[in-house]
């Protein structure tokens, strides 16, 4: 997974996110509003109790609507529940996909819940294993933790896009890196 999508997908995230939900059940003056729920289905009509799964099923709709009834005044609302959206490539938006100032196209989540756009991937357990290799643990200072140190083999599960590699570890405002590095979080802690 590239740097530049994960950088374009937390900007997408922090725009969901840092946006102040609207009161009550609908964006106000919206006249449509199509729903997406991690437990929904790109079959379904994209309801409130009939969810799609994915924001490009979504996006689709917006854009057949737009294309053969228009755009209602008053806009569309495209409501993102509750839950972890796994994404493994970039949400693209296009010229195709603008509203007016009249009929607006709003990606939001649910008023009260929170959304997770994630281009992350979960690593099973069991894929980490004790370090063996004696030249590496004798770099380790501290005796005592040289047998807690574990790897894991991205590539041997199918990660193998690892984007630019930073020079060092977490990414600060004057690393002179053009993107943050991976990182690993275990249980939400980095």
């Amino acid at each position: 997974m590239s740097k530049r999508f994960l950088a374009a997908l937390l900007v997408f995230a922090l725009a969901l996110g840092g946006l102040p939900a609207p009161s009550g059940q609908a964006q106000e003056g919206a006249a449509k509003a199509f729903y997406v729920a991690p437990n929904g289905s790109d079959s379904n009509s994209g309801g409130p109790n009939d969810p799609f799964r994915t924001l490009e099923a979504a996006r689709n709709a917006v854009r057949s609507l737009k294309n053969g009834e228009g755009l209602p005044a008053g806009g569309v609302t495209v409501y993102l529940r509750e839950g972890t959206y796994p994404r493994s490539e970039s949400f693209e938006l296009t010229e195709e996909d603008s509203g007016t100032a009249e009929s607006p196209i709003v990606y939001r989540a649910y008023p009260g819940e929170t959304v997770r756009l994630s281009g992350g991937a979960n690593l099973d357990r069991t894929g980490f294993e004790p370090v063996a290799d004696p030249a590496v643990l004798q770099r380790i200072i501290d005796p005592a933790a040289r047998g807690k140190v574990v790897r894991f083999d991205l590539a041997a599960h199918g990660l193998t896009d690892y984007g630019q590699i930073s020079r060092h570890g977490y990414w600060k405002a004057s690393d002179i890196s053009l993107l943050p590095p991976m990182q690993l979080y275990i249980g939400g802690r980095a």
